[in-house]
């Protein structure tokens, strides 16, 4: 498919979709896909389908070099599958200068399921929009 939403789709469904190996093994050549919202995907059914390691070096290597709202999905499911690193990046991207950056990080946490110091420091945001999600992440998280 040519589609980035649908190659990323294919790849969710593979665990389901498929046996173990073949799985593995198609997710695994996922990532080598150019697009980082198929290579977060496959990624992510890597450590779904028990494949840790391979999961955590690709979410690392994205979380270091893609666009900063694709390094905060990364890095919040670094932090969802324990990996520290995780939300020492979402701590660094609360600082960027770009608004709609900071409130990407803001929401990637909720996912990540961890509440850092740069979403505390969210509630304070210039943004209004960034500053309510961050209070309803916090409430959410902590809840």
């Amino acid at each position: 498919a040519t589609d980035v939403g649908t190659r990323a789709g294919v790849v969710n469904l593979l665990a389901a979709a498929l046996p173990q190996d073949a799985a593995i093994a198609r997710a695994t050549a996922a990532l080598a896909d150019p697009a980082p919202t198929v290579k977060l995907a496959a990624a992510r059914a890597l450590a779904y389908l028990g494949q840790h390691g391979a999961a955590l070096t690709a979410l690392t290597a994205l979380a270091a070099t893609a666009a900063p709202a694709d390094r905060a999905d990364a890095a919040a499911e670094l932090a969802r599958l324990g990996d520290p690193h995780g939300a020492a990046i979402l701590t660094e991207l609360a600082g960027s200068p770009d608004a709609d950056v900071r409130r990407a990080v803001v929401q990637a946490h909720v996912g990540a399921g961890a509440i850092t110091a740069g979403l505390w420091g969210a509630l304070a945001d210039d943004q209004a929009a960034t500053r309510l999600d961050a209070a309803i992440a916090i409430l959410t998280l902590a809840g």
